[in-house]
């Protein structure tokens, strides 16, 4: 995401790398097999990762299959993934599925989750912080 690149030099002690790939106007972000061929050369500590819908039958799903294929690079690419999704999101589902619920390690969200989604991702092996 060009939004992202430009946010993150206010941190200088960051290390920035680009992927390249086609540009997405409406998204601000680059995508295609370029962008996956760069992910998938590196290996992260930690992919922090979004969606637009959480669901506990569908799982975890986004609005563009380009989003979804550059979010599976990178979870390829990364030894734990977060998923980062605030409380709209829940019991939601958009286009394409991404990953199951089982493959996230922890989940941050801005309010506390229902008693009922708690169970699921505690039987799921994710963690939880909100």
């Amino acid at each position: 995401s060009i939004e992202v690149l430009l946010e993150v030099p206010q941190k200088n002690d960051w290390r920035i790398i680009s992927t390249g790939g086609e540009f997405v106007k409406h998204g601000l972000s680059f995508s295609g097999r370029q962008a996956e061929s760069v992910i998938d050369e590196y290996n992260v500590d930690l992919a922090v990762l979004s969606c637009k819908g959480l669901d506990m039958e569908k799982g975890v799903t986004d609005t563009r299959d380009y989003n979804a294929q550059i979010k599976k690079a990178f979870m390829r690419s990364a030894r734990k993934i977060f998923l980062a999704v605030d409380h709209t999101k829940f019991d939601k589902t958009s286009f394409v599925r991404f990953a199951e619920i089982s493959d996230i390690d922890a989940l941050v969200t801005d309010v506390e989750p229902s008693d009922e989604w708690k169970s699921y991702l505690a039987s799921n092996n994710v963690e939880l912080y909100y």
